[in-house]
C-alpha cells in the first residue's frame, strides 16, 4: 500500500479602506501576507509591497500616471537597495545600503552615463565622485565627519587640474596644475579666507606672491623669470599704498607712494642708487617732476596743470637758472634764457 501526502497552497485577499480615502489590498499565501497594494483616492496604484515570511522583500512606488518611481529592495527585512526612475523609465539614481545604513549612491543621466557616485561610512558621506558627460572623472571629493577634507579636480584627459585641502570643513589650500603636471598657482586660506596666492612660471620659479589679511590685499611681490624681485606692492586696508620696482641686480629702480589709492609721489633711481627724478602728484595727477644730475644737483623742474606741462625750468650744476620754457594747453609758448648771474640773455615766443 502506498501513502500519498499532498500539500496545498491557498491564497486569500483582504481589502482595507483608510480614513484618507486610500485603499489597500492585502494578499495572503498560507495565511501570511505576501503582497500589499496601496491605491490613491482616485484609484491609481500608489505603492506595492512584497513580503516573504512576514518580512519586506520589495517595495515599488509609482508616479500618479502609473510609471515606476522608486523600487526598494530588502534582505532579511533590511533595506539593501533603492532605485529611482525617471517617468520615461530610465534609472535616475541607485542607493545601496548595509544594515539599513546608506553605503553608496549613484546618479545617472537620462542617457545612462554615471554622473555622480557618493560613498558613505556609518551613514555619513565619506566620498563623492563626479563625472564628465563623456564618462571621465571630473572630481573626487573626500569628507571627514560629513565635512569636506579634500577635493581633487581633473582635466578631461585625466591629469590633476586642482587639489583643494580643508581643515575642519574650511578651505585651507588650493593647488592648481598645468596639464603637463607643473604647479600653476597655490592659494592659502585662514578661516576660509584667502591669505596668500603664489603663481609660478612654467619653469617652476615663483612668478608672483599675493598676500591678504581678512580677504583684503596687503602685499604683492612680482619676480623676474630668473628669480629676482621685480616689484613689490604694499596695501593698507585693501588700497595700494606703496609700489617699489627693482633692477634685476636688486637695487631700487622706482619707489611710488599712493594715498587713498591714488599716486602721491614717485622717486626714480639709477642703478648706482642716486635719485634720477622725483614726481609729485595732486589728486592723482602729476603736478611736478624734478630731474637730478648724478651728483645730486637739480637738473630741471617740470610743472603741470591738469596733467599737462605748464612750465620747465633748467638749472646749471651750480644751481642758477639756465632757461625757462612756458606752455599753454601743453604747447610751448615761450622760452627765456638766463646768464649765471641771473640776467635775461634771450627770449623766444612760439
Amino acid at each position: 500500500m502506498t501513502l500519498v501526502i499532498s500539500f496545498q497552497t491557498y491564497a486569500t485577499t483582504e481589502t482595507k479602506h483608510y480614513p484618507t480615502g486610500e485603499k489597500g489590498i492585502i494578499e495572503y499565501v498560507n495565511g501570511k501576507p505576501s503582497k500589499v497594494t496601496l491605491y490613491s483616492k482616485t484609484g491609481e496604484v500608489k505603492q506595492v509591497e512584497e513580503l516573504v515570511n512576514d518580512k519586506l522583500s520589495k517595495v515599488t512606488h509609482y508616479y500618479k500616471t502609473g510609471e515606476i518611481n522608486e523600487v526598494v529592495g530588502f534582505v532579511n527585512g533590511k533595506e539593501s537597495r533603492r532605485t529611482f526612475y525617471h517617468k520615461t523609465g530610465e534609472v535616475r539614481e541607485v542607493q545601496e545600503f548595509l544594515s539599513d545604513k546608506l553605503l553608496k549612491g549613484t546618479l545617472y543621466s537620462k542617457t545612462g552615463e554615471v554622473e555622480k557616485v557618493q560613498e558613505f561610512v556609518n551613514g555619513e558621506k565619506s566620498k563623492r565622485t563626479l563625472y564628465y558627460s563623456t564618462g571621465e572623472v571630473h572630481s573626487v571629493e573626500e569628507f571627514v565627519n560629513g565635512k569636506f577634507s579634500k577635493i581633487i579636480g581633473y582635466y578631461k584627459t585625466g591629469e590633476v587640474e586642482q587639489v583643494q585641502v580643508y581643515v575642519n570643513g574650511k578651505l585651507s589650500k588650493i593647488t592648481f596644475y598645468h596639464k603637463t603636471g607643473g604647479v600653476e598657482s597655490v592659494e592659502e586660506f585662514i578661516n576660509g579666507k584667502r591669505s596668500k596666492e603664489t603663481r609660478y612660471y612654467r619653469t617652476g620659479k615663483v612668478k608672483e606672491v599675493l598676500e591678504s589679511v581678512n580677504s583684503k590685499k596687503s602685499k604683492a611681490t612680482f619676480y623676474y623669470k630668473t628669480g629676482e624681485v621685480e616689484e613689490v606692492y604694499i596695501y593698507v586696508n585693501g588700497k595700494l599704498s606703496e609700489d617699489t620696482l627693482y633692477y634685476k641686480t636688486g637695487e631700487v629702480k622706482e619707489a611710488r607712494v599712493e594715498v587713498n589709492g591714488m599716486p602721491s609721489k614717485s622717486t626714480i633711481y639709477n642703478k648706482t642708487g642716486e635719485v634720477d627724478q622725483v614726481q609729485v602728484y595732486v589728486n592723482g595727477k602729476i603736478s611736478k617732476a624734478t630731474d637730478y644730475h648724478k651728483t645730486g644737483e637739480v637738473n630741471a623742474v617740470v610743472e603741470f596743470v591738469n596733467g599737462k606741462v605748464s612750465k620747465e625750468t633748467f638749472y646749471h650744476k651750480t644751481g642758477e637758472v639756465e632757461a625757462v620754457q612756458e606752455f599753454v594747453n601743453g604747447k610751448k609758448s615761450k622760452v627765456t634764457w638766463y646768464s649765471k648771474t641771473g640776467e635775461v640773455t634771450g627770449v623766444k615766443d612760439y
